[in-house]
């Protein structure tokens, strides 16, 4: 997903009656003449205000935001300025009324906000650029979701992040208390798992931005800045169980395990999608089966069982049942035989010889020989 920002014409502007200057709409301070002060000369000398916005990463301008600095801004507030008469000119990395919020670039003219990572991969030789939200939060441990992040959580609906993050839900979505990993129960216009898709017919301000009308939710979520979702592809990846949902999936404490195991290691498909896994489940399609043991301090993979050695949990694996392999190893059981040594039946009761990670067999054995 790559994004274009408004092209930016530049036109001369006689600041002084034997000087003209060729100025982009940039904000930059001009020449002033007769008798007038300020970064755009709209003061008469003498008057001008102290400008005292408290600007975070920037710093305070007299005066109103030119339409390049406009165009520059995804403006997280209202059209209208607080005060028409000052605005914060934001540092590069930072946006909001106040410069408050965190903004890093993702392609040509785009960016991910509030913490958000960016990730680019290629596709059919297209670069495609997208936001992994779960790194996106703000100073008072709020979650962040949306194609670019720009969304915070109204709602949250699980406790603890497990292995889909934390579930919440944005533009004024409720959770679905009966199963949250169905998703969130959104307001008429948003669509998404957390309701972070703006998919309705709203009224725009100067081309600007989509705003909802007549309704009270963005009075306290804060409108949305300009919408990516035009291009937005419906969700529609097969999941063994759970529900689609765009973005990156979060491994959550199977991370480590995952590092050894590619097959779990997968956190999106090429639609950049993933399913969202109801317990018991884990993987791109919610495809592996999982348990875990002592309140999550070991975990068992592919039907593989908890068990006792002494004080520490381990796994059984010979309990193991996925189409992936007919057996695993592993402290978790979490590597599946790639080669299978015995050469005959070996049956329920007779365990099968194996490699795995592409082990060679020494020796092709039957189920009665070690």
């Amino acid at each position: 997903m790559v994004y274009s920002s408004p092209t930016i014409h530049t036109q001369p502007y006689l600041t002084h009656p034997l000087l003209t200057l060729d100025r982009s709409l940039s904000g930059e301070p001009c020449l002033c003449s007769g008798g007038y002060q300020g970064d755009h000369c709209q003061f008469k000398a003498g008057t001008v205000p102290d400008c005292d916005s408290d600007c975070e990463n920037g710093h305070c301008v007299l005066g109103e935001m030119t339409v390049a600095e406009k165009a520059d801004s995804y403006q997280f507030w209202d059209d209208d300025q607080a005060d028409p008469s000052m605005y914060c000119k934001c540092n590069t990395g930072f946006d909001g009324t106040l410069c408050e919020i965190e903004k890093v670039e993702c392609g040509d003219d785009a960016h991910c906000f509030h913490g958000g990572t960016c990730i680019d991969r290629t596709v059919d030789g297209k670069k495609l650029h997208h936001c992994d939200c779960a790194t996106a939060t703000d100073e008072n441990g709020d979650s962040y979701a949306g194609r670019v992040c720009q969304y915070r959580a109204n709602e949250y609906c699980t406790k603890d992040v497990g292995f889909n993050g934390q579930l919440f839900c944005v533009n004024g979505g409720d959770c679905n208390i009966n199963n949250p990993y169905d998703g969130c129960l959104c307001e008429k216009g948003f669509a998404g798992f957390a309701c972070e898709f703006v998919m309705g017919d709203f009224d725009a301000k100067d081309g600007a931005s989509s705003t909802a009308t007549g309704g009270g939710i963005f009075a306290e979520v804060g409108r949305p800045i300009v919408d990516f979702d035009d291009d937005t592809e419906p969700c529609e990846l097969n999941c063994k169980e759970g529900t689609c949902r765009n973005g990156k999936k979060e491994l959550g404490f199977l991370a480590e395990v995952a590092s050894t195991a590619a097959h779990l290691n997968k956190t999106y498909n090429e639609d950049f999608q993933h399913c969202v896994c109801p317990n018991g489940f884990v993987g791109l399609l919610c495809e592996h089966k999982i348990h875990l043991c002592d309140e999550g301090e070991h975990l068992c993979l592919h039907g593989g069982l908890c068990s006792k050695d002494g004080d520490d949990s381990s796994c059984d694996c010979r309990t193991t049942d996925s189409d992936l392999a007919p057996v695993f190893a592993g402290q978790h059981c979490e590597h599946p035989a790639t080669e299978v040594c015995t050469i005959d039946d070996s049956g329920p009761a007779k365990p099968l010889s194996f490699c795995v990670n592409f082990g060679a067999c020494l020796k092709q054995v039957t189920s009665d020989e070690p």
